[in-house]
């Protein structure tokens, strides 16, 4: 039944087994994943964290904290998705789901707006798992929950790493926007300028574009360079006039 997707049939028909120690397990895990198929989290997450105590440390266990993990986040439960998550990378360290499972944990964290959390989280997968797909993604996210933290000078050195490592990542315009805006934050005006540079010429979006072009305008106006400021600023409205 529940390889036909009739799920309501694979739970009453589970429902009736007599559950055996060779057998609980499988049970609980099937009625976890029926209960999920059928969108009923509650009773989804009752069975996962059955199989979870029943089968410690196997790989059941691991699909299960997962897949539980997941249910939470689908519930907004951010804090204890990302704690079920964190168990993941605590017991399989090595398993594919770990960095993963670091990435769904900071992102929990941080639509939680937990950032320092997120923060350690991202760190984590880019520092353990360096080869990973996520780690671009995790460098931009990191560099964001340091920038809502205030932490200008994490936040320009997660970005310059992001650069290096990605030179041609599609991040890239956006990180030399952000790290632009630290710089000038950090009166840094001659960097500020050459990272907004590469951000208006690198973008295919008009509205950042047109954004790095302003704040171009004013970085070079703190540098005293007035007519170059007044010509980017005026191109930065018509711009914004073609936007509308």
């Amino acid at each position: 039944f529940f390889k036909m997707g009739e799920y309501g049939s694979a739970i009453s028909h589970a429902e009736r087994i007599r559950l055996t120690d060779s057998l609980r397990v499988e049970v609980c895990w099937l009625l976890a994943e029926s209960y999920a198929a059928l969108d009923r989290g509650a009773e989804a997450t009752q069975y996962y964290r059955m199989v979870i105590r029943q089968a410690a440390g196997t790989d059941r266990a691991r699909d299960a904290t997962y897949r539980l993990a997941h249910q939470l986040q689908k519930e907004e439960s951010y804090r204890e998705a990302s704690e079920f998550y964190n168990a993941l990378v605590t017991g399989f360290p090595e398993d594919p789901l770990a960095p993963q499972s670091l990435y769904a944990s900071a992102f929990c964290l941080a639509t939680a707006k937990i950032h320092d959390e997120a923060t350690r989280d991202w760190r984590r997968l880019v520092y353990e798992y360096p080869e990973h797909e996520l780690v671009q993604d995790a460098l931009y996210q990191k560099a964001m929950s340091e920038i809502r933290l205030e932490r200008r000078d994490d936040a320009t050195a997660s970005l310059s790493e992001l650069l290096r490592r990605f030179p041609e990542g599609r991040f890239g315009p956006d990180a030399h926007y952000w790290k632009g805006m630290l710089l000038r934050e950090q009166e840094a005006f001659a960097e500020a300028e050459q990272s907004l540079r590469n951000a208006m010429e690198t973008t295919s979006r008009d509205e950042l574009r047109c954004e790095s072009t302003f704040q171009l305008g004013l970085v070079l106006q703190k540098l005293d360079r007035q007519e170059e400021a007044a010509e980017l600023l005026q191109d930065a409205r018509t711009l914004e006039q073609a936007g509308l």
